[in-house]
């Protein structure tokens, strides 16, 4: 009776994880079959748990959440800086045609 009742809660957590991060649930033909372990501090892991608990998500969906989020992050992080640093390198030009031209 309590695997019915665990079942009823995970199902319940997809949902509203469905809910909190805008992602769809995965058909079985997408599960995800890759594992990996990490190694937490008892307080590390209670922070984890704390704020899982207030997303109403498991630890480990929370977890995967904020990998995933922190992964997309990365790539639109870097493209904004090597757009900064285009613009930077367009403005460091201007600037020395100035300079040069005695314009300034």
């Amino acid at each position: 009776m309590a695997g019915r009742k665990e079942k009823g809660v995970k199902r319940q957590a997809s949902s509203q994880s469905q809910r909190t991060t805008g992602t769809a649930v995965k058909g079985k033909a997408q599960r995800r079959s890759s594992y990996l372990a990490i190694r937490l501090s008892e307080d590390e892991l209670q922070q984890l748990r704390d704020a899982a608990e207030s997303a109403s998500l498991g630890p480990t969906t929370y977890a995967r959440n904020l990998i995933l989020n922190g992964l997309r992050t990365d790539k639109t992080v870097i493209s904004r800086i090597d757009a900064l640093e285009q613009k930077v390198a367009n403005l460091a030009s201007i600037v020395s045609y100035g300079v040069a031209r005695k314009l300034f």
